[in-house]
């Protein structure tokens, strides 16, 4: 479910809504599933959360993210179980906690718990029991804040 905010309101790195002329896009919650029955190949980054731009405001996600890698599937990028902000004054949020789950398949870069500049306001969850990761593997995110507990399980 992907609801649109009025363009009076946006989020602030401050967590605190205020008013701005820009879109918020919102997210119930957000899964993304890579399975051995679709053997998928993403070519580059996967985000469970919302990623935003300078020109579309803030985003936030208002549960928990997951991703599950299995099977033969393949990624070519790095795995983030956050969001992307990339560099304005509006924050992409997580509201819940981040999971990660690779039972199988290829990583070909990082694996991040959180995101890329993002919040996670919950804590994050990575956990390995098969496959394999050619990258390094973060608990946290690259450059993100994480408001509870980071844990990785092998």
């Amino acid at each position: 479910m992907c609801m649109k905010m009025p363009t009076s309101w946006a989020w602030t790195k401050a967590w605190k809504m205020k008013p701005f002329a820009v879109p918020v896009v919102l997210v119930a919650a957000w899964k993304v599933r890579l399975s051995s029955i679709d053997n998928a190949v993403i070519g580059n980054n996967i985000y469970a959360g919302a990623r935003k731009s300078a020109s579309n405001g803030g985003a936030y996600v208002g549960g928990d993210t997951r991703i599950s890698i299995s099977g033969n599937s393949r990624v070519k990028g790095n795995v983030y179980a956050g969001g992307s902000e990339k560099g304005s004054e509006f924050a992409t949020v997580v509201e819940g906690d981040t999971y990660i789950e690779i039972s199988g398949g290829t990583v070909e870069k990082d694996i991040y718990g959180a995101g890329n500049e993002d919040i996670v306001n919950g804590g994050t969850n990575i956990v390995l029991s098969g496959g394999e990761v050619m990258g390094d593997v973060y608990a946290g995110g690259k450059a993100s804040a994480i408001g509870k507990d980071t844990h990785v399980s092998l």
